[in-house]
């Protein structure tokens, strides 16, 4: 029987995930508010997308089911993922406990942060970390993210695939740039461990066939007027369909060009 180590995320923790993972601990009061299991039901899903289509005046639904789902995975897995890797901390992300904070700034601009209803986290107990880390992964993408990337996908009429590689994309970039820079020495093999475990983890972890992480996952090229090499994605993400058209560095369509 697994047995994991309960409490209460630390006001340190809350402080940190705050301020480095974009956590929203208190709600504004004027913001707007999506909850995960509407995102989960046809129906409220369908509402909630043709509302942000306008809203932001996006030109489609397959505009706004990608673009949500770029800021959900973001809201979603930071988090989550920085909690596990560089806090010991098991965040809980079921859906009835998150609630995803939306602001909208200005025309065709739109924000949002993650909010945990209750603050209790599980931490690994001896050297059992492995069982405690797959708990972790399958709550917040097999429980959750799947589920709303098949109702999203469902509804929009865009394929998953887009949807999985925007929630891969920021994957990778948390454990390869991000959480490196904020970690001391002694993390570092935390963060490279916890990396490819994820990316060899089963398939069954996301509620997918495939493991989505390792689908995507290629090696960086170089690219002209790229000061770093890039991970060309295999998707288009569709930002290209918004604000002055240009394309993301990582576009595939750029190769076209």
């Amino acid at each position: 029987m697994k047995t994991f180590v309960l409490s209460t995320l630390s006001e340190e923790d809350v402080i940190r995930l705050e301020k480095d993972c974009n956590l929203a601990v208190r709600l504004q009061p004027d913001a707007g508010r999506i909850d995960p299991r509407a995102l989960m039901d046809g129906d409220q899903a369908a509402y909630l997308l043709r509302d942000l289509t306008d809203r932001l005046r996006f030109p489609s639904l397959y505009v706004t089911a990608s673009l949500l789902l770029k800021q959900y995975s973001y809201c979603l897995l930071m988090p989550t993922l920085y909690a596990m890797t560089l806090l010991d901390k098991g965040l809980k992300v079921g859906a009835d406990n998150c609630l995803l904070e939306v602001t909208f700034p200005g025309e065709g601009a739109w924000r949002a942060r993650l909010h945990l209803k209750e603050r209790e986290v599980s931490s690994p107990e001896g050297s059992d970390r492995a069982s405690w880390r797959e708990e972790i992964v399958g709550a917040v993408f097999r429980d959750h993210l799947a589920k709303v990337i098949r109702t999203v996908s469902r509804v929009s009429g865009l394929s998953p695939t887009v949807l999985w590689e925007n929630a891969s994309i920021y994957f990778y970039w948390m454990y390869e740039t991000y959480m490196p820079g904020k970690a001391g020495e002694e993390k570092r093999s935390r963060i490279n461990e916890d990396f490819h475990c994820l990316l060899s983890a089963h398939p069954s972890l996301f509620g997918e066939r495939k493991n989505p992480l390792k689908r995507f996952f290629c090696e960086k090229c170089c690219l002209p007027g790229c000061d770093q090499p890039v991970r060309i994605r295999k998707t288009c993400c569709l930002y290209c369909e918004v604000g002055d058209g240009q394309l993301c560095q990582t576009c595939p369509k750029r190769r076209c060009r």
